[in-house]
């Protein structure tokens, strides 16, 4: 009776390991080729649905903000949260901060 000879896995040269970890180097430094962007952090304009009190109040903040008198321009939107509670600008203003 003759013996069948075993069925062989064919394995190429360097192995699917290698392979693997030279797919995930090529991601890691593509992911980590993007250009940085810096964050935008300058002040927001008063929305429309501000009451004319509100948007004096966070166009003085920032002009102060823009004077880098970090101090004051919290103050202002702080007072502009208070006569709008509601304003997200005010808020997001204050957090900038």
């Amino acid at each position: 009776m003759t013996q069948k000879p075993k069925a062989t896995k064919k394995w190429n040269v360097f192995g699917t390991h290698v392979w693997m970890g030279f797919f995930l180097v090529v991601l890691v430094i593509g992911g980590c080729a993007g250009t940085s962007q810096t964050p935008e952090d300058y002040p927001l304009p008063p929305p429309e649905q501000a009451t004319p009190l509100a948007a004096q109040l966070i166009l003085e903040g920032n002009q102060r903000f823009a004077e880098h008198r970090w101090t004051a321009a919290s103050g202002k939107y702080a007072e502009a949260i208070q006569t709008r509670p509601r304003l997200a600008e005010a808020h997001y203003l204050r957090g900038l901060l």
